[in-house]
Formats: C-alpha cells, sequence, structure tokens
C-alpha cells in the first residue's frame, strides 16, 4: 500500500467524521460508490483530480485541506 495515498484516504476519513457524515452520505454527496470512498479512505484506491474536488466539495472543505496531512510530515 502506497504510504501517500494511506495518509490522504485517513485525511478524508477524519474530516469525514469531523462532519459527522457517513460514508454513505459523503458519497452521495460526492456523486461516487460508497465502495469506492471506502477504497480511498483505506488507501488502496488512488482518486483523479475530479475526484478529489468531489470529495472536498462534499466534505465542506477547500481541496487543499484534503492534503493537510503533508505538513504532519506523511
Amino acid at each position: 500500500m502506497d504510504a501517500y495515498q494511506e495518509a490522504f484516504g485517513q485525511q478524508v476519513r477524519r474530516l469525514r467524521h469531523r462532519l459527522g457524515a457517513t460514508q454513505e452520505e459523503v458519497a452521495h454527496r460526492a456523486g461516487l460508490h460508497v465502495t469506492y470512498l471506502s477504497g480511498i479512505e483505506r488507501g488502496i484506491r488512488n482518486p483523479s483530480l475530479k475526484n478529489i474536488r468531489a470529495l472536498a466539495q462534499a466534505l465542506g472543505v477547500g481541496a487543499a485541506e484534503l492534503f493537510a496531512f503533508e505538513d504532519a510530515g506523511a
């Protein structure tokens, strides 16, 4: 598993939990399948820029916040 993908997925999960939303809710808002979102959160999927933008909008954050884990040295 790619460490960068895993860190990205953990960040998505943190933001989703902060929002208090389920995977189903966020997937629906982003126009993604729930199993695809689950794969992103587990670090086994590598989302496209289009899907990163959709996730950010669904989570109510800017796309840059999805990469905030980089500031922590991931």
